[in-house]
């Protein structure tokens, strides 16, 4: 089942750019732009 994100693309949401590092079902790590990381709901994130 492919999902609306894949590891190692970018996407922007209201912080900025970022890159899916991880994902794990409905959670996945991101990276952003500055260097900082965060954990984010997949589901959330299709919403923005």
């Amino acid at each position: 089942m492919s999902g609306p994100f894949e590891v190692g693309k970018q996407y922007r949401n209201h912080k900025g750019a970022y890159t899916v590092l991880q994902l794990n079902g409905d959670n996945m790590l991101l990276r952003y732009a500055d260097g900082s990381t965060a954990k984010e709901s997949v589901t959330f994130q299709a919403r923005i």
